[in-house]
């Protein structure tokens, strides 16, 4: 998972995202990304992203308690396993959408393995 410790260190010093949380469920097990967010400011919109190989009900989604949560990708089944996830973790709505409709916040750079 990409993007959850930096959203844990913020968290820990009150920072809560005003736009909610957009987690990107990949087609691939990630090793590092290039995030190109249009959003203006980032700290209205914080970013996490799980990798093809990682087991929803194996991650630590802490850090989303209370927030409200998009869980997106190509794969409906994935996103509702995600979306079921981040909802037991505590986020206050989990919805899913396909990737497709924020095409171009995100470049993922995946490395096969």
């Amino acid at each position: 998972m990409i993007g959850i410790e930096h959203l844990e260190a913020l968290r820990r010093s009150g920072y809560i995202p005003s736009s909610g949380v957009l987690v990107w469920c990949s087609d691939h097990p990630l090793k590092r990304c290039t995030i190109r967010s249009p959003v203006s400011d980032p700290r209205d919109l914080a970013e996490v992203f799980i990798g093809s190989d990682e087991h929803p009900a194996r991650l630590d989604l802490r850090a989303l308690v209370g927030l409200n949560v998009v869980v997106c990708g190509r794969d409906q089944r994935r996103r509702e396993q995600v979306a079921r996830a981040v909802w037991q973790s505590g986020a206050s709505g989990a919805i899913t959408d396909q990737h497709g409709t924020y095409a171009g916040s995100i470049e993922e750079v995946a490395e096969h393995g």
